[in-house]
C-alpha cells in the first residue's frame, strides 16, 4: 500500500502511477483538467500528428472498423434513430447552402461520362453501358425497354441483362423503331 500525495488516500501499488507520485484517478483528474486549459493547442497537436502518421492512421481506423463493425453498425442505427430530425434538417440546411459541391459529388459518384451511340427520341431513357473498361457509351432506349428488367449498376444486379437487350436493340434498331412504330415518337 502506497499513499497518494495528491488526495492523502492510500492506494494499492496497482493504482499507484509511481512516475507522478499519484494514484491513478488523481492523474486522470489532472489529464482531463489540463487538456480542457490546453484544448486548442492539444487540438493542433493533433492534427499535426494526424497529418504527419496519414497512412498508419488509415490502416488502424479499418483495422478497427473491420473488428467492430457490428458495434459501429448498431451504434450508428441506434444515433440516427434518436437525432434523425436534427440530422435530416442539417443534410437539407447543408445541400441548399453548397449545391455546387453537391452536383460535383454526385458527378463523382456516378463517374459516368455521355458518349451516345444512337439518335434520341421522345419518351426514350440514356441507359450507360456498363463495360468494364468504359461507362461512357449511351443508348436511347424506350422507356418500356429501359424499364423492361430491374437492374443497378452499384451493385451490378441485372446489369448483364440490361446491356444485352441495349446492344441488341442497337443492332436491330430498324426492326424495333418498324415493330413498334417508334418514329413517330
Amino acid at each position: 500500500m502506497v499513499f497518494c500525495k495528491k488526495c492523502n488516500r492510500e492506494v494499492s501499488i496497482d493504482e499507484y502511477d509511481s512516475i507522478q507520485y499519484k494514484c491513478k484517478r488523481c492523474q486522470k483528474e489532472y489529464l482531463q483538467l489540463y487538456h480542457l486549459q490546453h484544448k486548442e493547442k492539444h487540438n493542433v497537436n493533433s492534427r499535426k500528428y494526424l497529418m504527419k502518421h496519414k497512412e498508419e492512421n488509415k490502416i488502424k481506423c479499418k483495422a478497427y472498423y473491420t473488428s467492430h463493425k457490428d458495434e459501429l453498425s448498431i451504434y450508428s442505427k441506434l444515433y440516427y434513430e434518436r437525432n434523425k430530425d436534427k440530422i435530416l434538417t442539417y443534410s437539407k440546411e447543408w445541400r441548399k447552402q453548397n449545391i455546387d459541391k453537391c452536383r460535383m459529388i454526385d458527378v463523382k459518384k456516378r463517374k459516368l461520362g455521355y458518349n451516345p451511340i444512337n439518335t434520341k427520341f421522345n419518351w426514350f431513357d440514356a441507359h450507360h453501358l456498363h463495360l468494364e473498361s468504359n461507362n461512357d457509351f449511351v443508348i436511347f432506349l424506350p422507356r418500356w425497354l429501359h424499364l423492361f428488367t430491374h437492374h443497378r449498376p452499384k451493385t451490378w444486379v441485372g446489369m448483364d441483362t440490361i446491356n444485352s437487350i441495349a446492344l441488341d436493340y442497337w443492332i436491330n434498331e430498324e426492326f424495333y423503331l418498324e415493330l413498334y412504330d417508334l418514329k413517330g415518337w
